[in-house]
């Protein structure tokens, strides 16, 4: 969505094998292939050895996840822009983000924050 709304480069970060390839396909389909990086991975890990920073960061881990703080964290230290987060439940990002608004679809809880 970003890529196809103006944005330079987007990249992909997932562990399932299945995911990216989805991932790839929808780029092949849509054109956006030069304009995006493609990293198999675990996101947390990647995040904390790499030295990018982006202006919209989307997390979406799975449902499960329990890690929050050291994502945001570590998200915080890449000196973001915006950050929106999808979850099946409300996220507390802690005291160093600012909350813009936080929606309910279905299942899915949708938290935009930036850093304060």
């Amino acid at each position: 969505e970003a890529l196809s709304r103006g944005a330079k480069k987007a990249i992909f970060v997932d562990k399932s094998f299945e995911s990216l390839e989805l991932v790839k396909k929808n780029l092949k389909k849509t054109g956006f292939e030069k304009n995006s990086e493609i990293v198999k991975g675990d996101s947390l890990d990647w995040l904390q050895k790499s030295s990018k920073s982006a202006d919209l960061v989307l997390l979406d881990p799975p449902y499960g996840f329990e890690n929050w703080a050291e994502l945001l964290d570590t998200l915080l230290q890449k000196r973001p822009g915006i950050a929106v987060i999808e979850s099946n439940r409300e996220i507390d990002p802690g005291p160093k983000w600012h909350v813009d608004s936080i929606r309910q679809y279905g299942s899915s809880v949708v938290v935009v924050i930036d850093p304060k």
